[in-house]
C-alpha cells in the first residue's frame, strides 16, 4: 500500500478547502498529498482544481468509524484533521493515529476535549512515536507563538523573560469560523453536561497535567488600563488560547516562570465610547458576532499587542499581525505551514502531544512571516 505523506480529512468544508490550496501550491512534487472525507464527488472535484489532480489520493472515510480510520492511518505519515466539533468527531481520529504511531495536526479551540485527549492517550502518544499538535491555526498560534516572540524579545533587551503578559486584541476584521462557532457550543454543552469537566474549563492550567500556577485575571470583567488608553473586555477565544500559552511554559521547561501570569482581552478605545462598548461585550451572551465579512472573502486582518512587564516595570511590547481574515485565510495558512514545518523537522521534534510553541518555537515564526502574511514585531522596549 502507498503510503501519503500528507492526508487531510475534512478537505471540502471551507477551512479544509483552503488549506488543500495552500498545500497545493506548497508542497513539493515529491510529496505525496491525499484527500479524505465520505463525499466521493466533492473530493475529486477539489482534487481537479489543483496542480496535482488525478495524482491527489482520495480516502473516503467516516470520522465516525474507527476501522475505516485506522486503515487510513496505516497508510499515511500525517494526518491534519479540519472535521470539528472535535469532541463530538476527533475522538476516533486522533486514536487511529497514535495507534499506528503517525502525527496529527488539527485546529482545534475546545479545552474540554483537548484535555481529556491529554489525559487519555499522552503516555501512548510517547511511547508509539506520535507528534500530536492541536490548535494550529487561529486558536492558537498567534498567542502561543505571540507570547513566544514576545519572551524572546524580552531574553534579548532585559536579559531574561518576563513574568507577566497581556495579549490586547487591538484590531481585528473577518468572521470566527463555522467550525470555531461549533466548538464553541459544544465547549459549552459539554461543560454543562460534566461538572468535573466544566472545574476544568475555568482552570487555566487545565492542560498542564496536574501542575498549577499562581491566580489568573479572569479576564470577564471590563476595565480601563491606563498604559495603552483603551477600555478592555471579554475576548472569546481567551479561554483555549490562555491555556495553550500555560501549557506550552510547562512543556517547555517554564521558560517563563513558575509564577507565569497572562490574560487576554479586546481592546474597546477611550472614553465613555469605549466604556460602553467593553461593557456591552461583556454582557453579550452571543460573543462570536462576525463582521460582514463573507466566509470565503480573503478581506480581513488581525493585530494583536503583547505587552510584557517585568517585577522592576521594565516593559516589552510587541504584536502580531497579519494581512487575513482570523477565521478561514489566516487559519488556512497557519495550519499549511505548521503542517510543513512538522515535516521539515520531524527528527527535532519529541513524540508527545504538543502546542504550536513547544512544537516549532522560532521555525514557524520564521514560515509564518515568509508564507502566512503574518508578522511578528517589536513596538517598544
Amino acid at each position: 500500500m502507498n503510503r501519503n505523506d500528507i492526508v487531510l480529512i475534512g478537505a471540502t468544508g471551507v477551512t479544509g478547502s483552503l488549506i488543500f490550496k495552500n498545500l497545493s501550491r506548497s508542497v513539493t512534487n515529491e510529496t505525496s498529498l491525499a484527500i479524505a472525507g465520505r463525499d466521493e464527488n466533492k473530493l475529486k472535484n477539489l482534487a481537479a482544481q489543483s496542480k496535482y489532480g488525478s495524482k491527489v489520493d482520495i480516502h473516503l472515510v467516516d470520522v465516525r468509524n474507527p476501522s475505516s480510520l485506522r486503515k487510513l492511518a496505516k497508510s499515511s505519515s500525517l494526518i491534519i484533521n479540519a472535521v470539528g466539533p472535535y469532541s463530538d468527531l476527533g475522538n476516533y481520529v486522533i486514536s487511529a493515529c497514535i495507534r499506528e504511531g503517525i502525527d496529527y495536526i488539527d485546529l482545534c479551540g475546545e479545552p474540554g476535549w483537548m484535555y481529556k485527549m491529554i489525559s487519555s492517550h499522552s503516555d501512548a502518544a510517547k511511547k508509539n512515536g506520535s507528534r500530536i499538535i492541536f490548535s494550529c491555526g487561529f486558536d492558537s498560534i498567534p498567542s502561543d507563538i505571540g507570547v513566544h516572540h514576545l519572551q524572546n524579545v524580552a531574553i534579548k533587551h532585559l536579559g531574561k523573560p518576563v513574568p507577566r503578559v497581556r495579549a490586547r486584541i487591538e484590531k481585528m476584521v473577518g468572521n470566527f469560523s463555522d467550525g470555531t462557532t461549533q466548538s464553541l457550543a459544544a465547549t459549552v454543552r459539554s461543560g454543562h453536561e460534566d461538572p468535573d469537566l466544566l472545574k476544568q474549563l475555568l482552570n487555566p492550567f487545565a492542560l498542564c497535567e496536574g501542575n498549577n500556577g499562581p491566580r489568573q485575571p479572569s479576564g470577564v470583567v471590563p476595565k480601563y488600563e491606563e498604559d495603552i488608553d483603551s477600555w478592555v473586555a471579554p475576548f472569546m477565544m481567551a479561554v483555549i488560547n490562555t491555556k495553550n500559552v500555560h501549557r506550552s511554559n510547562y512543556l517547555l521547561g517554564y521558560p517563563y516562570g513558575n509564577a507565569f501570569i497572562y490574560d487576554e482581552m479586546w481592546m474597546t478605545g477611550p472614553g465613555t465610547r469605549g466604556e460602553a462598548t467593553a461593557k456591552a461585550i461583556a454582557s453579550d451572551k452571543d460573543m462570536a458576532k462576525n463582521n460582514n465579512i463573507n466566509d470565503d472573502s480573503a478581506d480581513g486582518y488581525y493585530k494583536i499587542q503583547f505587552i510584557g512587564e517585568d517585577s522592576n516595570n521594565n516593559r516589552v511590547i510587541t504584536s502580531v499581525e497579519s494581512d487575513f481574515d482570523p477565521g478561514y485565510h489566516s487559519t488556512a495558512k497557519m495550519v499549511t505551514e505548521s503542517t510543513l514545518c512538522l515535516m521539515e523537522n520531524r527528527d527535532n521534534i519529541s513524540p508527545g502531544i504538543h502546542t504550536p510553541a513547544s512544537a516549532f518555537g522560532n521555525n514557524l515564526i520564521d514560515r509564518l512571516e515568509k508564507n502566512a502574511g503574518m508578522r511578528f514585531l517589536l513596538r517598544q522596549v
